[in-house]
This record gives structure tokens, sequence and C-alpha cells, in this order.
């Protein structure tokens, strides 16, 4: 047993999960999980932001398991394990968690928010907010919680959409309240954390996002995505859009391992180090 045996409030139940007595509403659709799980394992922008974790983590290495917060169907969890890293997802939505236990086959599955699983302070090595931050109304106090929860100098890995200008129907429909700039992102981070890496990804995916998705949502021509249409902007129909977009990221991650980092992206990339100090009603405690 893992990190559900750190987490206090957590009983496993009949399917497996490891669960809270109470649920709490998250921002995310309730056919999130189940549109995801249809386009990851063919999708290229979640394949590329996977290499881009994985090799984040391999150059930030953690201490011990990482748990996976918000990791909705666990492909970024199973793709960290695959890659060595012990991880562990919480998800707080049942039909994610469910995907991640049955076909992920992720060995350890928890069915909760990070507060309602009843983490001790000072007991999770590392954990990764990929794609999550932007859902959260009180990230401020989302953060703090993150930091009361990590050991001393844990890692804290994640993921943002970038740049408010890239705002769009896509935006509405996943439930964001935010897209990040870097300084925004920095100053959210700073109180609790010392960021080691922060990172622009999908380059190549600014100019397209902003004109088949931002500028038609900017002058009221906002649409209804079906299906068909997100898995082909998801490029799990191949063609050549898919290809050149497949080695446009390939050579975009041959620059993050060499260090040479592009001045803008779609989303970001960060790892941070919690700060060994932490704010607690105006004193500083050690």
């Amino acid at each position: 047993m893992g990190l559900a045996a750190q987490a206090a409030h957590l009983r496993r139940d009949a399917d497996g999960l490891w669960t809270a007595p109470q649920a709490t509403a998250v921002s995310y659709p309730a056919s999130g999980h189940d549109d995801c799980m249809l386009l990851e394992d063919a999708s290229f922008w979640f394949r590329h932001r996977n290499q881009c974790i994985i090799d984040l983590v391999c150059k930030y290495p953690p201490a011990g398991p990482i748990l996976d917060v918000g990791g909705g169907n666990g492909f970024v969890t199973r793709g960290l394990i695959d890659a060595g890293f012990p991880s562990c997802l919480l998800e707080p939505g049942r039909v994610g968690a469910l995907n991640g236990l049955r076909h992920r086959n992720l060995p350890e599955v928890l069915c909760s928010t990070l507060q309602e699983a009843g983490f001790g302070a000072a007991s999770i090595p590392a954990m990764g907010i990929f794609d999550v931050l932007e859902h959260i109304p009180d990230r401020r106090r989302f953060l703090s919680d993150l930091h009361t929860r990590l050991v001393p100098g844990g890692m804290l890995y994640g993921t943002v959409p970038a740049h408010p200008g890239l705002w769009s129907a896509s935006d509405d429909e996943a439930g964001h309240v935010c897209r990040f700039t870097r300084s925004g992102l920095l100053r959210a981070l700073s109180s609790h954390f010392d960021v080691v890496r922060l990172a622009p990804i999908f380059t190549v995916l600014m100019p397209l996002q902003w004109a088949l998705r931002s500028l038609p949502y900017a002058v009221g021509l906002s649409r209804a995505r079906a299906n068909a249409s997100y898995a082909h902007e998801h490029g799990t129909q191949a063609g050549i859009t898919h290809h050149l977009l497949s080695r446009a990221l390939a050579y975009e991650l041959q620059r993050l391992r060499a260090g040479d980092l592009a001045p803008w992206g779609a989303s970001f990339l960060f790892a941070a180090r919690a700060k060994r100090t932490r704010l607690n009603h105006g004193r500083i405690e050690k």
C-alpha cells in the first residue's frame, strides 16, 4: 500500500476505489472524463504533454511517490509509472477515478479532493497538478493546502493553459476560471514555492488556437463543439495536419531537452520546490 495509507479519511469501496465520505463538486464538465478517455491515447496533444512532463520529472526527480492531484483518467499517472516514477492518482470525479483503475490499470486510485482525503502535514514527497490550477477559483488557498501536505523541499510539477488572450469557448466548456500569464503564474506560486523551471510549451499551437478558437469567440462566433471536431483538433484522425504538428512538437521537445526555451506557448510547464518555511497568521514557521 502506498499513499492511500496516509489518507486518514479514505476507505476502499466495492469498486476498489479509495473514497471519501463526502464528495465536493469541482469545476469540470460532467462528460469531460469520458470525452478525454476517447482521445488521450491517440492525441498528439496528450502524448506531447506527457513527454514534456516526464522529461521535467527526470530533470527534477522527486524523493518519493508522486500524488497526481486532479489527474482525471490517470493518463499522466500511467505515463509516470511507466517511466519509473511511483505515482498515485487522486481524482474527485468518480468516472475519471474508475477509468484510471479499470482502463489505466493503476495500482492505487483515490476518489477524493485533496482536502477531504485526510493527508497529514508534510506527508507527501511530490505532487502533480496537470491542467488543474485553472479550474480552482481560490488558487491561493489550494496552493497553500498543497504546500502544507508536501514535505519540506518536496516537488510540485504542473501545467496550466497560458495567455488570457487565447480564451475561447473551449475554456468555457472545460470549466476554466482563468488562463495564466508568466508573471501571474510565478506570483501565484511564489508564496509557498521556489520555481526551478518554467517553460512555455505548445508554441506551434498558439497561432492556431488564436485563429480557430479565440478570434471567433471574441467576435461572438462561439460554437458548440461536437466530439468529432474535438477529435480532429486533437489529431486523433491521421492526416497531413497531424503529421506536421507531430513533427513540430517533436522539435519543441528537443529544444526543451537542450534548455532552449521558447518565448511563448499555449501552455506553461513548471517544477517548483516547497519552501521550508510557511506563513501562518503573519508569522513565519520553520
